[in-house]
């Protein structure tokens, strides 16, 4: 995730979701096999690294399982915007609404 957001700040965009995947390999018959992945979608859209490596994290535990022998583990940014057009986060908009 750390690569990730440095990528995003040099192409002046931001992330509204994060992808993560993780797989056992296929190579090892004898081993139980799993492979699964999960979409992590954020309040807003961000270029921090801490708030998409916590969307990761997120993700990476509704999917790990103990008991396997983990061969490979991705991450991916999604939902790309350019930086100057990231929406605010609906909640804090209806807060303010809500205040008026």
């Amino acid at each position: 995730m750390t690569r990730a957001a440095e990528k995003l700040r040099q192409q002046s965009s931001v992330s509204g979701a994060v992808h993560v995947s993780i797989s056992t390999s296929l190579f090892q018959k004898m081993d139980a096999q799993y492979k699964t992945g999960i979409d992590s979608y954020l309040p807003g859209s961000y270029v921090y690294t801490l708030k998409l490596a916590q969307a990761g994290l997120w993700g990476l535990k509704r999917i790990y399982r103990s008991g396997y022998r983990y061969a490979k583990a991705g991450v991916m940014s999604m939902e790309l915007a350019p930086a100057n057009m990231k929406q605010a986060c609906s909640f804090v908009v209806a807060e303010k609404m809500r205040d008026n």
